[in-house]
């Protein structure tokens, strides 16, 4: 790990595993981008690196959002996970915006 990684880097080396970090953004499974943002979303500095890879690789996202804002079983912070990127990156998704209730 190098100490002049972003602490956003680092978090997520630690949570997701080098498996994870050695992709390539276009390797990026919805889920991977999913939690991606989900645990960079409160570091500053982070929607720098993290918000490009949804824009450029968003429709990876979508199947994972309509999976977690269907499901009665998300936990709430994945469930504002999902509405959150709802709201930013795919305010004209009518059924994305139905189910994440905006």
């Amino acid at each position: 790990m190098n100490a002049q990684q972003p602490e956003w880097v680092q978090v997520l080396f630690e949570k997701l595993g080098p498996d994870v970090m050695s992709k390539s953004s276009n390797e990026l499974t919805g889920e991977d981008l999913f939690n991606i943002y989900h645990l960079t979303k409160n570091i500053n500095g982070a929607d720098d690196g993290v918000f490009p890879m949804i824009e450029t690789f968003g429709d990876k996202v979508i199947p994972v959002l309509e999976a977690r804002l269907s499901d009665t079983d998300t936990p709430q912070d994945e469930l504002e996970t999902a509405k959150e990127i709802v709201y930013i990156f795919f305010p004209e998704n009518e059924k994305l915006r139905g189910l994440s209730g905006n």
